[in-house]
């Protein structure tokens, strides 16, 4: 025990002097002893300074007689450790004393003129009425110091923390404290003529009876702030935060409030502040009730996020304005003024916009849906991601326009001017472009489905594909001596294009706009017309063989050349307007005249489907059951068959019940008296399956269901075809490949199912006949 106790002592001993070992890097921060260096070129250590301030002491208390005054002008005193001095009235001036430690430190009435103190800690310490003309004091940390009446003119305080310090009384005048953390501070009189506050944080800061006159506080944080009875005379407040913030009896005076936050800003009748900021506040604030804002100028304000819905803006001046978020629409800013406003997400739509000046003016992510735009000035703006879904950009000016991703859906662009702008990745669907000038602009993956490109200006320097250059070169140049073959004209607006004798041979034209076309004569083997719009489009003698025309609004004025319809697919799926048929009538009259009879019957089926469609509500559904669900009207034409041999296996399963449950309805084996005596024969009906087993015996196994199954299939077959007149009947044919001569009957309500089992049969076996050899529609 004693040994154990002993290695756990030298244990416990190694550890304590490992713990104690100093590290390299302790060792080398305990060798380096700071020193200062005085500006007569004198090296003074800790122990000096202390010497010093020992002699600083004791001339203080004896008002100058004994002891000496601490002279450290021009000293370089950086990084000492002057924490808790006392060095009141002492020298300082042009003095080094960047990274210093001065927290508590008294240097009340101390000459600090052109001192270096950044990024100094002076936290809590006393400076009141100190002389620190230009002193630097950038990043220093001035937390809870008092600064109280002191000369800090010119002075850098840039990026400095002055949370809860005190500067009652102090001169900034010209001091820059851009970016100061001022919060809690207390600035009551102080002086800051011309001072720079610009992203400083004012807030909760104490501002009674400041001068601020000419101050610099653009984006200065001051919410909340009481501003009361300050002279903010020509200071610049432009884009700063004052929500929340108390500006009774304040002056304003000349100041710029551009872009001002104002919102629950506090403003009396006593408020020096111009006409213009006061009607923005109004806004801000109180609504646009009993307000007539036609004409007045409201630029530079900060109207973001206000409901102006409807509002008659008629000539109003909103250049530069911040207009993000705000509800515009069905407003009217017919002849206003938007240049370089901020209008990012602004919602615009249905608002007149006709001849507003929006030059530079930022509408990324606006809604413009429906809007009037017509002869605006757009030029430079930025629409990215914007919707101008249907509105109308007649005559607008777009020049250097950014409308990356913007969505301009079926909007009027006739005779626009989008030279040099970027619609990259924009969706132009079904946009009229008639006239438009385009010349330099980037349409990279820009998409042009249906769009409108007659007229339009493109040139060499436009960033377009080759397929919407082909489009446009057709529509404007004609498609005389191209060979299109295989060429990709998808979704393209080709109204009233001429392509008669073109090889269009494999062209893409899926989703194309054909309306009054001329095709005459034209090669269109295999090309691809899926979705295609054909209205009064002219076909004659065009070759339509192996063409997809799948979900095509067929309504052409005239019929292909009959010998060449061969391998059209699709067809069942084309479509037409109400009474305008004719086209496929003349279309399934070539294929009847071609010997076509398969393509033929998917034509019958698009004709009667979309004639079924417009019939009233009970005659549709009367159709759709007796033909269209049986047979297609004739497209399917095997189907009446497969639903009778379906129908005679459900059947099956219905008898099959009563044969196993010996219930009250049942099928019954009755035998012909008048035949040849068989041996099975019974004189007295037999009920199956009970009576016929031997000796009456049920056991129910497989051979007894097999049994059962085969009697049901029989008798479900014989009562599909119980159909014939006179002589002809297909249920007594049957019944003659029995070995036996019986016939089966059914009673209750395996009756009444075999009834119905012989009309279905009856009406499905007359369809399949009716289609599969004649032509009913």
């Amino acid at each position: 025990m004693q040994n154990f106790f002993r290695i756990f002592i030298l244990a416990a001993a190694g550890i304590l002097l490992f713990h104690n070992m100093p590290s390299n890097a302790q060792e080398e921060q305990n060798n380096t002893v700071w020193k200062g260096v005085l500006a007569d070129g004198t090296v003074i250590s800790k122990k000096e300074l202390s010497e010093i301030r020992e002699g600083h002491k004791r001339w203080l208390y004896s008002l100058g007689r004994k002891g000496k005054r601490a002279d450290f002008k021009g000293a370089r005193l950086s990084g000492a450790d002057l924490s808790g001095f006392n060095l009141r009235q002492a020298i300082l001036k042009e003095a080094d004393l960047t990274g210093a430690n001065l927290t508590r430190t008294t240097l009340r009435r101390a000459d600090m003129i052109k001192a270096d103190l950044s990024m100094a800690d002076l936290s809590q310490a006393n400076l009141s009425e100190a002389d620190m003309r230009v002193v630097k004091l950038n990043e220093a940390k001035l937390w809870k110091t008092n600064l109280s009446k002191a000369n800090l003119y010119v002075a850098d305080l840039s990026d400095a923390d002055l949370k809860e310090s005190n500067l009652s009384g102090a001169k900034l005048i010209e001091a820059d404290l851009s970016r100061a953390d001022l919060k809690g501070s207390d600035l009551r009189g102080a002086k800051l003529f011309e001072a720079v506050l610009n992203e400083a944080d004012l807030r909760g800061a104490m501002l009674k009876g400041a001068k601020l006159i000419e101050a610099d506080m653009s984006n200065a944080d001051l919410r909340g702030t009481v501003l009361s009875n300050v002279d903010m005379s020509k200071a610049d407040l432009s884009e700063a935060d004052l929500s929340k913030a108390d500006l009774s009896d304040a002056k304003l005076s000349e100041a710029s409030l551009n872009k001002t936050n104002l919102r629950d800003t506090k403003i009396n009748n006593t408020t020096l502040i111009s006409d213009k900021w006061r009607l923005a506040w109004d806004i801000i604030n109180n609504g646009m009730e009993g307000k007539d804002l036609r004409n007045s100028d409201l630029s530079e304000t900060n109207l973001r996020n206000i409901n102006l819905n409807g509002v008659d803006l008629n000539g109003v001046d909103l250049s530069g304005a911040d207009l993000n978020e705000v509800n515009l629409s069905n407003a009217d800013l017919s002849d206003a003024i938007l240049s370089y406003s901020y209008l990012s997400k602004a919602d615009m739509s249905g608002a007149n916009l006709s001849d507003v000046d929006l030059q530079g003016a930022d509408l990324s992510k606006a809604n413009l849906n429906g809007a009037n735009l017509r002869e605006a000035n757009l030029s430079e703006a930025d629409l990215s991601k914007s919707e101008l879904i249907g509105s109308d950009l007649n005559g607008a000016n777009l020049s250097g326009a950014i409308l990356k991703r913007s969505y301009l859906i079926r909007a009027v662009l006739i005779d626009a001017n989008l030279s040099e702008a970027d619609l990259s990745r924009a969706d132009l669907n079904g946009a009229d472009l008639r006239n438009a000038n385009l010349n330099g602009a980037k349409m990279r993956k820009v998409s042009l489905i249906h769009a409108n490109l007659r007229d339009t200006k493109i040139d060499n320097t436009t960033k377009i594909s080759d397929k919407w250059r082909l489009v446009w070169e057709i529509l404007n140049n004609g498609a005389k001596g191209k060979n299109l073959s295989n060429a990709d004209l998808s979704d393209a607006d080709l109204k009233n294009v001429d392509l008669s004798q073109i090889n269009l041979s494999g062209v893409d034209l899926s989703g194309a706009d054909l309306s009054e076309a001329d095709l005459s004569e034209s090669d269109l083997s295999k090309a691809n017309l899926r979705k295609a719009r054909l209205t009064n489009v002219n076909l004659k003698d065009a070759i339509l063989s192996g063409v997809n025309l799948e979900e095509s609004q067929y309504e052409a004025a005239s019929s292909p050349h009959r010998d060449f319809l061969g391998g059209l697919k699709g067809l069942s799926t084309v479509w037409f307007e109400e009474d305008k048929q004719s086209g496929l009538l003349m279309l399934r009259t070539a294929l009847k005249d071609a010997g076509l009879r398969s393509i033929e019957r998917e034509a019958t089926y698009a004709i009667e489907y979309l004639k079924t469609r417009n019939l009233p509500w009970h005659k549709k559904w009367a159709k759709r059951i007796l033909f269209e669900w049986t047979s297609g009207y004739g497209l399917h034409y095997l189907r009446p068959l497969l639903i009778l041999c379906a129908l005679i296996i459900i059947f099956s399963l219905f008898y099959m019940y009563p044969m196993l449950t010996n219930g009250k309805g049942g099928i019954y084996r009755i035998w012909s008296h008048c035949s040849i005596r068989d041996d099975k024969e019974k004189d007295e009906p037999e009920r199956l399956i009970f009576d016929i087993l031997p000796n009456n015996q049920i056991e129910k196994d497989l051979k007894f269901f097999v049994t059962t199954a085969g009697y049901a299939l029989y008798f479900s077959f014989l009562s599909t075809f119980h159909i014939g007149y006179l002589n002809l009947n297909f249920g007594s044919w049957i019944t003659r490949i029995q070995p036996h001569d019986y016939w089966l009957s059914a009673t209750g309500n395996v009756r009444i199912f075999a009834g119905l089992q012989s009309l279905l049969g009856t009406y499905l076996l007359a369809i399949w006949v009716l289609m599969h050899f004649f032509r009913p529609f």
